[in-house]
């Protein structure tokens, strides 16, 4: 396997390429180490990866323990759809950010002292609780997000809620627990859930855990809002 690098706004790019092997695990997380140092964050660039194994994934792991040994944050991007899903089920996406595009790993460092934690907006038109939410829905922020949902959910006079994922950077495994349970609990009063605005990664996160067969999904506010209409 092939590592080349760059830096941009000091932000190292490791660019992956070939197939990896595992006897070069070890020099490869050495040039991490080395060319991350004085870096502020570290961006992975699968683009030029098409298959990743359980080597790939550890490789990956290995690379986050070492991100966090310098304290810098690690962000993988560019993957394709075959090795996006490969990171998803390996439970990957619990430590490390996944970015569609470089550009959204790179804006994603200018935003990192905004998105710790949630910022949750809420409003209610037509007896609709409309809740926005930014930042990154995962394990760290999950307990935030369910407390908030828990002083309406139980109030027995409004039609559902729509969840606004416009301004929302991450979601992972434990973001989609907590949107299933809300949902179920919703269900036994005959509520719906409806969720809004996905950003493309995200909406790969949505199919992969199978939320879009369950959940239904609207492009925009307005349609979310006009189903509970119908």
């Amino acid at each position: 396997m092939e590592i080349s690098h760059r830096f941009k706004n000091n932000i190292l790019i490791l660019s992956l390429s070939g197939d990896i092997d595992e006897d070069e695990v070890g020099s490869i997380i050495k040039k991490v180490s080395a060319f991350a140092e004085k870096a502020r964050g570290i961006v992975v660039d699968l683009k030029d990866i098409r298959h990743l194994d359980s080597i790939g994934i550890g490789i990956m792991a290995l690379m986050y323990g070492e991100a966090e040994k310098l304290r810098k944050k690690l962000i993988i991007c560019n993957s394709s759809e075959i090795v996006f899903e490969t990171l998803i089920l390996s439970g990957i996406d619990k430590l490390i950010s996944i970015c569609s595009t470089l550009e959204e790993a790179l804006d994603d460092f200018k935003q990192a002292s905004v998105k710790r934690g949630l910022q949750i907006t809420h409003r209610i038109e037509n007896d609709v609780h409309i809740v926005s939410i930014g930042g990154e829905l995962v394990q760290e922020t999950t307990n935030e997000f369910r407390g908030y949902l828990d002083t309406f959910l139980d109030n027995e006079h409004f039609k559902g809620i729509i969840l606004n994922l416009k301004n929302t950077s991450q979601v992972n495994s434990a973001g989609l627990g907590n949107i299933i349970a809300a949902q179920k609990k919703l269900q036994k009063t005959n509520k719906h859930l409806n969720i809004c605005c996905l950003n493309k990664n995200i909406s790969r996160i949505f199919s992969i855990g199978l939320l879009t067969e369950v959940i239904s999904i609207y492009p925009d506010e307005a349609e979310a809002l006009s189903s509970f209409e119908d």
